[in-house]
Order: structure tokens, then sequence, then C-alpha cells
């Protein structure tokens, strides 16, 4: 076994190697973020400091992370306010909230990427993936040494993780894998330490188990590791002892999780509700598109994809070979490490939906046998000198995550082409046109194109966007996600009819912009005679068109838009009733008639229509504004009648509305005004006081 009192100068070279390659291109394409963990934690961090309350109202993920990002933040905001960096606290908290989301009305994970955030807090996040990954380095050396293989060994497996492709490209992003990993690997290392005579390392590895739960539920079964270190050679008598041993473990372990997770029981409805979705997601199939459940590959295909792919051939057998004869070895330290493996990857063969990262808590211990497989390999060969087989065989193990790591940070040093796409739009498209993109596509910046966002451009024939008036789309590549051709040959077909009917305007590898050829031949003419003021040439054309084409929801919807222009209620509400009912899903014609409907005091109907937008886009801000309007001037209405408590309620969720109204507007002063009508209104009629 290998003493860990002395430096090792291999184990600080590999530490320092996986910090250097862990910090390379950090802030890659920061303010954009790409990865949508990464704005579910740093956002609800920040929405706890928004909405000044410990409670996060968000258990998918346990808490441990968030908490500590807020505190950081909290430092941020402190530190910038005492230095004059921020001139008030409010003025802290609006720099805070700059890149956040509106708070999904029923919580959940923030699957709206890609994204625009505050650099810095991204930063820190990150650097804290980047200091538990450096450390995850140093304690893979120590578990390798307290388990009883040789210092060769230990330092192999260091660099194996130092030099990881999955464990470098997880310690580079603001989510809460490398840190969990960094809590578990640590809970292994002092677990291995422990014996019945010394109570410390029950107590730490109980610690750390409840640690690792707090930022990642499933890796507090680490905890289970001390079972195997009770029962293990058990003198007679002892089995007191043992128990007494493992119950306070596992108490410090229940009082470590509390401490990050004390909502739990604070607000148990809310954390059993979340909790219970994220175990109905993993143990179902997640979609990547409507209709692939059928298609989708089993568990044990995914888990030998994710070892293939990361380890190839020669690491999957160094694996193996390793496990072999650390089995045959029937010594705690080896056996405790391929306990952990099981308790942590057995219960992921129920799992369907199954990520690279879900591996990350097991992937050091994996590596450390790896690297005891290669090692005794090259020991083996006794005719060949021992250096250069292992070096040879070290190569041939650990290429496949090497390549990837090379290709991964090639790929980053380079902007990503979302950025460029996004610039494209902006620069080449007039405001107002409507686009739509397959997901992960342009991000959301200006608001000066609206973007529809579907799954598959091939959802829809050619002559279907058309005649909506669309003429851009956007493709992502989304069809390499296509297994099943066959099931899917209808939508391929209608994909390659898209670009067979449009002309390629752009494109950076699989990201393309595509304009339709043909279109409405009257959108042109009618948008040029209502940009010169010549409604009446408009308004016959319009009328001419939908009688030849009643079906054309584009031309029904700018119908009642000129029909609005000249005052004519009536014609405007029948066109764009109309044009609602050929496409329920337009906000922009629900908005459109929600406005009507407000001017004639049909504030029913009027909050009908926004409640429809409010589903499907809860933070838009012209349905926040509409929405305050009608349930302001509603509460008028009922006062007049004499409904006190009608009115009083309305004037209430005038306000929750005005307010997010305000927060959509991310420190813009004009979107103020109409919070401050609503308190006025309140303090009139004495439901407030300003």
């Amino acid at each position: 076994m290998v003493s860990l009192k002395r430096a090792d100068r291999y184990l600080l070279a590999a530490v320092i190697l996986g910090a250097i390659v862990r910090l390379l291109h950090l802030g890659r394409d920061l303010p954009y973020v790409l990865h949508y963990d990464e704005p579910t934690l740093v956002d609800n961090a920040v929405w706890m400091w928004e909405n000044r309350t410990f409670n996060p109202h968000f258990f998918n993920y346990p808490t441990g992370m968030i908490y500590l990002l807020a505190g950081l933040f909290g430092l941020v905001l402190a530190g910038g306010t005492i230095t004059g960096q921020f001139g008030t606290w409010t003025d802290a908290l609006t720099w805070l909230s700059a890149g956040t989301y509106d708070r999904p009305p029923q919580g959940g994970v923030l699957y709206f990427y890609p994204t625009i955030g505050v650099p810095l807090l991204y930063l820190i996040a990150r650097g804290l993936s980047v200091l538990a990954g450096t450390i995850t380095i140093a304690l893979v050396y120590g578990i390798a040494a307290r388990a009883g293989f040789s210092r060769g060994v230990a330092r192999l497996a260091a660099f194996a993780v130092a030099l990881s492709s999955m464990a470098v490209e997880h310690s580079k992003l603001a989510t809460t894998d490398m840190s969990a990993t960094c809590l578990a690997t640590a809970a292994i290392y002092v677990a291995l330490g422990a014996n019945r005579e010394r109570l410390r390392p029950w107590i730490v590895g109980g610690l750390l188990a409840g640690l690792a739960a707090g930022f990642k539920y499933n890796l507090g079964l680490v905890g289970g590791v001390l079972v195997l270190v009770a029962l293990w050679g058990r003198a007679p008598g002892a089995a007191r002892v043992a128990t007494r041993r493992l119950l306070l473990a596992a108490g410090v372990s229940l009082a470590a999780f509390l401490l990050l997770h004390p909502f739990a029981v604070l607000d148990s409805g809310r954390f059993t509700r979340d909790l219970g979705y994220e175990f109905r997601r993993v143990t179902s199939v997640t979609e990547m598109f409507v209709g692939a459940k059928e298609i989708e590959p089993t568990t044990v295909e995914k888990l030998g994809g994710i070892f293939w792919l990361n380890l190839g051939p020669f690491g999957i057998a160094a694996v193996l070979f390793g496990l072999v004869l650390a089995v045959r070895q029937r010594r705690l330290g080896p056996s405790l490490l391929l306990v952990w493996m099981a308790i942590a990857l057995l219960p992921m063969l129920r799992w369907q939906s199954l990520y690279p990262r879900y591996l990350l808590g097991v992937w050091p211990v994996l590596l450390t046998f790896a690297a005891f497989g290669v090692w005794e390999a090259a020991r083996l060969l006794r005719r060949a000198p021992f250096a250069p087989a292992l070096v040879l065989l070290s190569a041939a193990a650990f290429y496949p995550s090497e390549q990837r790591l090379w290709q991964r940070e090639s790929t980053r040093s380079r902007p990503d082409p979302r950025i460029a796409l996004t610039e494209w739009l902006e620069s080449n498209l007039p405001p107002g046109t409507l686009v739509v993109s397959e997901k992960a596509g342009p991000f959301a910046t200006s608001g000066r194109l609206p973007i529809e966002v579907v799954d598959f451009l091939g959802r829809s024939e050619p002559r279907a966007y058309l005649d909506r008036g669309i003429l851009h789309l956007v493709e992502t590549g989304r069809t390499s996600l296509v297994r099943g051709k066959a099931q899917f040959a209808d939508l391929l077909a209608r994909q390659e009819a898209i670009r067979a009917d449009a002309d390629l305007l752009w494109e950076s590898g699989k990201y393309r912009v595509y304009r339709l050829r043909g279109g409405a031949d009257w959108v042109e003419p009618v948008k040029r005679a209502i940009s010169a003021g010549d409604l009446v040439t408009a308004g016959t054309r319009l009328e001419q068109i939908v009688a030849s084409s009643p079906e054309d929801r584009l031309a029904w919807h700018t119908l009642g838009e000129v029909a609005v222009m000249v005052a004519d209620t009536s014609l405007a509400l029948q066109a764009l009733e109309r044009a609602s009912a050929l496409d329920t899903l337009q906000a922009e014609t629900a908005l459109a008639l929600s406005q009507l409907y407000i001017g004639l005091g049909r504030f029913d109907d009027a909050l009908r229509r926004l409640r429809a937008i409010e589903t499907a886009a809860p933070g838009d801000a012209a349905m926040l504004n509409n929405m305050t309007v009608a349930l302001l001037s509603r509460a008028q209405e009922r006062r007049r009648r004499g409904d006190a408590e009608g009115a009083r309620a309305d004037w209430v969720a005038a306000s929750r509305y005005a307010a997010r109204y305000v927060e959509s507007g991310k420190g813009d002063p004009r979107f103020n005004g109409l919070r401050d009508q609503v308190a006025r209104m309140g303090e009139r009629w004495g439901y407030a006081e300003r």
C-alpha cells in the first residue's frame, strides 16, 4: 500500500495539467449560455435574492448548489455595493437579474435555451466545477493508494481522470454533477480509512455522503460503502459497535442533507412533487422529438454506447481486466470500490432516460480500475520492457477519451455557430419578421424577431408555412437524431421538400437559414400600401383575397389590422376571429383581439384570449401588459356594479401581472408606469397604500 505522507511530483503534475485543461476556454461564448442546466441553477439562485426567500421553490435538483451559488452571488452584491460599483442595493439586484428568465409559473427545469446571462455569475458557477474537478484528481490518487494499489496505478489513475473528456467537460459547466462527484469520491476516500476503532471517519464519511446527496440525490448512495466496512472481517461480539457506527454515520448524513435541503421538510409537498417528477422522468423515455419513444435504444444499449464512446474497446477491456483482478484479491479496498460501482450503476438499469453525466459519480472509480488493469497487463508482458509496454497499453486504453477531449477543446476555441446564426438573422431580416426554427437554434436577444420553435421543420409542408406568411426557416441538424427512418419517412420527405423549395441564405455546419420561394403574391404590395398610408387600397385588396382564399389566415389577420387602423371595429373583430379560428396558436392574433375586447369593455373575452397566450408564453411582455389593463378595467366595472369583493380580487391579480410586466422589462423605466398606475388605483380604492 502506498504511503500518502510523501509528496508525489507526478500527482502534482496531474493536478496542474487537469486544472489547466479545465480552465481552458472556461468563459467560452459568454454571455451566450449553451447548456440548459446552467441557467436552471444560476437563475434559481438569483430568484432567491429577487424574492427575498430561502425557499427556492425548486427541488427537481437538490438545493446544495443553488444555496452555494446564492451565497457567492450575495458576496458579489455586497462587495459591489460597498466598493461603489452599484449605487444602491436595488441597482445591484437589477444587475444580478439582468440575464435571468421569468420564473416558470409551475416551476421546473428551464429548458428555454440557448440564452444570454450575466458572464460573472456563470464564471463563478463554472469555477466551482473547475475546483471540484481538480480536487477529484487528487482524491482518485488517494483512493487508489488507500485501496492498496501501487503508486504507479495511483499516478496513472490521476492522469486518466485529469484528461478524461467526460470529467473535463462537466468541470467546465455550472451544474451539480462535478461538485457531487467530488463529494462522493471524498466519501469513498474517507470510508477506505474507516475502522471500528476510530470514530472520526464514520462521522466525516456520513457527512460527505449527506452533502453529496444535497448536490445530486442518487450520489447519496455512496454512504452504503460504510456498510461493507462495518461487515468486513467482523470479529465475534463486534456487531454492536459496528451498528452504532453505522447509525451515527446515517444520522450525520441525514443532518448534512437537511442542512443543504431544509425545505425537503419545510415545503414537503413541493419537494415530493418535484422529486416524483424526476423519478418518473428517469424511469421513462425522454422523447427527443414527438414519436421517438418507439425507436429509443434500450438502457443497456445507452450504457454500452457511453462506455464505447468514452473508453473504446481497449479501455473497456482494461476496466474488465482490472475488475477481475480486484475480485480475485478479496481485499477490503478493491471490494469497497466494487460495491460503490454496483450501488451506483445497478439502479441505472431501470432508467430509460440516461445521459453520460449520470455516470460521472462512478467515473473516477471506473478509471481507477482501468489504470489497475493497464498496469497489471504491462507487468504480464514479461518479455517486453515494462515502461514501453505501459505507455503503449495506456495509450490504447485512454486514447478515445483524450481524442474526444482534443476535439471538444478544438471546438471550444471557436465561437459557437449559433452566435453567428443569431447575429446574421438580426442583421439581415427586418424587425418583426417571423422566423420558424428547430430547437437549439438562434438566441432570443433584442426581441426584434419573433421566433417560433418547432422540433422539426418537416412537421409542416412548405405551403403551410407560406400560407401563414412565413418565409424564413432555420434548420439545426435535428434530422441526425432520427433513428427509425421508416417511421419518419413523411417528416423527412417534407424536410427535403422544404430544402428543394427554398433558397439557402446562410450556412455553418449543421445550421442553415432558408427562404421559401413563392409565397403569397399579395403580401408585399399590401405592405407597401399600408406603409404609404393608403389603407383603402390595402383593405380593398385584402377583402378580395379573403373572398377568393377564405383559408388564408395571414390575409384575415392583416385585414383585421387594417380595419383597426380605420376604426371599423365590426370588420376588425370578424377578420381577427376568423384568423384565430384558422390558427389557434397565433399569439399575434390573440393579442390584437384582446386589445379590441378591452376597448369594447368585453373584459372576460379579452382575459380568455390572454390566458391562452399565457399558457404558451408566460413571460410575453405584451400579454402581461394587456392582462394588467384588462383586470384593472374589469375591477373598475365591478366597483361600479357594487361587486367590491370581485373588484379587489381583480386588482390583486392586476398587481401581480404588473409586477411581472416590470420584470420583463429588466430595468427599463418605461415599464414602471403600468405598475405605478395599478398602485395609484389601489390607493384610491383603499386596497393598498403607496
